[in-house]
């Protein structure tokens, strides 16, 4: 027979280790419960593999193993799964040493049928997850803009050579042209593929949030945000009264989220004031060269009515911050259209207030007050605003215009012109 030795057994599997959640909670990626159940099933395939190892060393099937052979199977098993050996005594009786061999066959026999049950329950539920995760895919298209972000992003991140070869063989067998890259997770992607496309997305996702270079990143933006926020303060652009909110900031979770999901919504990050965290595209988490990062952290620090005054709030916030002056950036500010050229109306009105330093500072002010201050802060913007008019009526038209102007999210707007005709 073979030479036995417990060298060459497989080592039994540790343990799958519980992992820290690593995104925002509600927040699960696309494809992460698919991904979790195929690591549990990849550790019970080698687990019960490690077992029946072990079950063909003890050898007991064989009737021409001997008394010797017997207890070295038994003795090496014991020190390769326990770190223990057969005393002397135990080792001069036979009988125990069957006994253990018998004992350690049905222990090995249990947990084979636990790790069988596991592996059946888990293929079940991986098939699940598999149908689950695309129709999370095609469900998520809830706008043809959101797929074509989505599918931009995908085709233009670095990402395994081999997942081109498959879509483009896919393309070559069908004599069609290649699929974009949603539509080929949906329809033709096998289950093995989609499987390791999700493994890279969601490790990649992971690696945002746990990396210690790029989480060292993420800590300076945070720093250079608190820093340019105590700044505002002390030019007397912040409510003293609320300025001690800069803590929600320093204390406040900043994760990657998936960059699909967010695509899909057509944003490059979004809030969370009572959670008090945000999520934000990877990408975003460390180019500077974007804004959202400062956009997304300014939510988490004051909060109005209206959802045009604080959309344009934080884009003031992320400007001023970002350029280091408490006048609205107009570079920054020329800079940043959307994808047909137009500026979108938020920053337009930025743009007018950025010449009007009482106006700006009004409007910052008005922002961050106490809530039972609100009322008097935006009336003093409104004067700033349009010195000539009623406050109310100046706010009513101003929300009127912002409201249609940023639901259209771009074109020529005077809003001197329209304040005045609204009035």
């Amino acid at each position: 027979m073979q030479e036995v030795s417990p060298h060459n057994l497989p080592a039994m599997p540790e343990p799958l280790p519980v992992q820290p959640v690593w995104f925002a909670s509600e927040h699960e990626p696309i494809g992460q419960g698919l991904v979790r159940t195929n690591e549990h099933a990849t550790h019970a395939h080698f687990t019960e593999a490690a077992l029946t190892a072990y079950e063909d060393y003890l050898n007991l099937d064989n009737e021409g193993t001997s008394e010797d052979e017997l207890t070295t199977s038994v003795n090496g098993l014991l020190m390769h799964t326990r770190g223990e050996k057969l005393t002397d005594k135990e080792l001069g009786d036979m009988g125990g040493i069957r006994r253990a061999a018998s004992e350690l066959n049905e222990d090995i026999q249990e947990r084979k049928q636990e790790f069988r049950d596991t592996a059946t329950e888990n293929a079940k539920t991986q098939h699940e997850q598999l149908q689950q995760t695309r129709a999370d895919i095609k469900g998520m298209d809830k706008t043809p803009r959101g797929k074509l972000l989505a599918n931009e992003y995908f085709e233009a991140v670095e990402k395994p050579k081999l997942f081109k070869e498959w879509r483009e063989m896919d393309a070559d067998i069908t004599g069609s042209e290649k699929k974009p890259w949603m539509d080929w997770l949906v329809e033709d992607a096998t289950d093995d593929q989609l499987l390791n496309v999700m493994q890279w997305h969601n490790d990649r996702i992971k690696k945002y949030n746990t990396d210690p270079q790029i989480q060292a990143e993420v800590e300076s933006r945070r720093a250079e945000y608190i820093k340019g926020w105590q700044a505002l303060v002390e030019q007397g652009y912040v409510h003293p009264d609320t300025a001690f909110k800069i803590n929600r900031v320093k204390t406040a979770d900043i994760y990657a989220a998936d960059p699909l999901k967010l695509h899909f919504d057509r944003i490059r990050g979004e809030a969370f004031p009572k959670g008090n965290y945000v999520v934000l595209l990877p990408e975003v988490m460390t180019n500077t060269e974007h804004k959202t990062f400062e956009h997304e952290l300014s939510h988490l620090l004051f909060t109005v009515s209206e959802q045009w005054a604080e959309e344009v709030g934080c884009d003031y916030f992320a400007g001023a911050i970002r350029s280091g002056s408490p006048e609205a950036d107009d570079a920054l500010i020329n800079a940043v259209t959307d994808p047909s050229g137009y500026m979108r109306a938020d920053l337009k009105f930025l743009g007018i207030i950025a010449g009007d330093e009482q106006a700006t500072r009004a409007f910052a002010r008005y922002l961050t007050a106490p809530i039972d201050q609100k009322v008097e802060a935006r009336h003093a913007f409104c004067t700033a605003l349009s010195k000539d008019q009623d406050p109310d009526s100046v706010w009513t038209a101003l929300s009127v215009i912002m409201t249609r102007h940023l639901k259209q999210g771009m074109g020529e707007v005077d809003y001197k012109e329209d304040l005045s005709a609204q009035s």
